[in-house]
């Protein structure tokens, strides 16, 4: 009968360990690239409305 030596089965106690605690994070890892892109549009959208912002300033002053 074949058995796992003390190092093998302390590393594949290792590996499952580490398995279910990658299982356990993905929801926090997935939550944490949602706001990261939510971030990045909402940044996006700041900056396109900076610019348009900018760009009527420049009209109004035209017009002055």
């Amino acid at each position: 009968c074949w058995r796992l030596t003390k190092e093998e089965k302390r590393f594949l106690d290792s590996v499952l360990r580490l398995e279910k605690e990658l299982k356990d994070n993905a929801s926090f890892v997935i939550a944490v690239e949602n706001v990261k892109e939510c971030h990045s549009e909402v940044t996006e959208a700041v900056d396109s409305q900076i610019e348009i912002t900018k760009e009527t300033m420049d009209v109004q002053e035209e017009i002055l």
